[in-house]
């Protein structure tokens, strides 16, 4: 996992990337394996085919093992994200059903967001009226 939030968020997505482009091409590959291999004009009738425990049972276990994987990883990038680091600039984000209101260390508030540049940040959200999501564009430099 990265030290980063970055690479927190980053690393779980490109694991995830990884493992959908590479199912995506095993399973177009498989398809046109089995619609060539099994074609009508090769096997004009139809014959049952046993089943195989063993493939069976792949096919629960490796799938659930790769979704498993991919929950601990995001899992373990989740609880870094949870901790903020050491140091942090800390604020307070009071939410209103219409606007938003910055409180920050030295007791100023503010509409508006400043921070300083090169800190990590913790904002505390606090609403007194509904749910609120609190969205920030454009924070993710590396």
């Amino acid at each position: 996992m990265g030290e980063t939030t970055i690479g927190a968020v980053d690393g779980t997505l490109y694991y995830i990337a990884a493992f959908g482009v590479l199912l995506f091409f095993a399973i177009v590959f498989s398809m046109v394996y089995f619609a060539v291999r099994f074609r009508a004009s090769r096997n004009p009738k139809a014959v049952e085919m046993p089943g195989n425990n063993l493939l069976e049972a792949l096919w629960i276990l490796l799938p659930t093992l790769l979704a498993l994987s991919m929950f601990f990883y995001g899992l373990t990038g989740y609880n870094f994200l949870r901790r903020p680091p050491a140091g942090a600039f800390e604020a307070t984000v009071y939410a209103r059903q219409w606007s938003w209101l910055f409180e920050y260390p030295d007791g100023s508030k503010a509409s508006g967001l400043v921070v300083p540049a090169g800190r990590d940040v913790r904002l505390t959200v606090v609403s007194s009226d509904v749910i609120h999501g609190f969205y920030l564009r454009a924070t993710a430099f590396k």
